[in-house]
């Protein structure tokens, strides 16, 4: 389950949604998790959910499903959230990094089945 608003405030959104879900477009599996809005498994106790949440963060953070964007002038990036994990890193410093996020309305996960 998703609970944001520890991390962003009251008014957030709650969700609850599956953790492994199929992709709406091209039917493979993703992990869906945020480090900063999975809270629970509700099917697991607290100690079951805590190590199962830690596995599959550190599983998706592994160097192997990393890429590095490097910006240069006038670039762009796009990527899929519902499949890809963003992690801005503070290189820029002395330069401005500006630009626009836009959401592309959707629909729920899929559950695998």
């Amino acid at each position: 389950m998703h609970d944001g608003r520890d991390n962003f405030g009251e008014g957030t959104p709650t969700a609850v949604h599956p953790l492994i879900c199929r992709h709406p477009e091209t039917g493979r599996k993703l992990i869906y998790i945020a480090t900063s809005f999975t809270k629970r498994i509700n099917e697991l106790s607290r100690e079951e959910r805590y190590m199962i949440i830690r596995y599959l963060l550190d599983h998706c953070q592994r160097p192997e499903w990393s890429m590095r964007f490097h910006w240069r002038p006038h670039s762009v990036a796009f990527w899929d959230n519902r499949c890809v994990r963003h992690r801005a890193i503070a290189d820029y410093l002395l330069n401005v990094r500006s630009g626009y996020c836009i959401q592309i309305e959707g629909v729920a996960p899929p559950v695998v089945g």
